[in-house]
């Protein structure tokens, strides 16, 4: 739960999106291939006017991975 609460912090620095927005739509994820948390880029992708894999792309790399996250990635829509 830590990394998750760290992780969700670091995702609000590089989107801008507040916490709890964040903590209402990250998920963990179905397929460990994918790693362990998904973040799909929908909604901010909406008010940002950029395709959900662009913003999936901008907020990865910006991204600072909080400790416990090994690596940070976009796969289409989510990171």
């Amino acid at each position: 739960m830590l990394v998750q609460l760290k992780l969700i912090k670091s995702i609000s620095e590089a989107s801008g999106l507040e916490a709890e927005q964040i903590s209402k739509v990250l998920v963990r994820t179905r397929d460990l291939t994918y790693g362990d948390f998904a973040f799909p880029c929908f909604m901010l992708a909406k008010t940002l006017k950029l395709s959900p894999q662009d913003c999936a792309r901008n907020i990865a790399q910006k991204l600072n991975p909080p400790e416990g996250i090994s690596k940070v990635e976009a796969v289409g829509p989510y990171i």
